[in-house]
């Protein structure tokens, strides 16, 4: 199964087999520490065919220190794909992944990673650093003229 699409953000829900996805491509968290993360992981799976979605399914995301090596969390999720719909139903439909970080503990500043393994092969790795909100610039957004 490929994967089209991952992303921290800042929220992702998945309804009526969308994914719906706010403040995509976070790379940097901004906290004082200790503190919970509070992003979700964004994924959208494509298979290359039915065959692909039968049978059992296992996701797995890893969130670790780049720097000390220390695993802060593991989130597992399973799904059980149906067999295959008639030819007339193609093209195949994507699968919609919302993954909550919320709530795994942070304890130091620094670089850190997220592993997603689906069926137990890596697929892809997401880094993102965590600092100091007092080492933080301020940012810009522009505004239409």
């Amino acid at each position: 199964m490929k994967l089209s699409m991952a992303a921290l953000c800042d929220r992702a829900t998945v309804r009526e087999g969308l994914l719906h996805v706010l403040g995509a491509g976070v790379t940097v968290v901004a906290m004082p520490l200790p503190a919970p993360l509070d992003v979700d992981l964004a994924i959208l799976l494509s298979p290359a065919d039915y065959a692909e979605l039968e049978g059992a399914h296992k996701l797995t995301v890893t969130v670790a220190e780049i720097d000390g090596g220390r695993k802060l969390g593991e989130i597992q999720a399973g799904w059980f794909g149906p067999g295959a719909p008639p030819e007339e139903e193609l093209p195949y439909p994507s699968l919609p992944v919302s993954v909550p970080l919320r709530g795994l503990p942070i304890q130091s500043y620094g670089r850190h990673h997220v592993v997603i393994e689906v069926d137990g092969t890596r697929v892809e790795t997401i880094e993102f650093l965590v600092r100091d909100p007092g080492t933080m610039l301020p940012g810009v957004t522009s505004q239409p003229r």
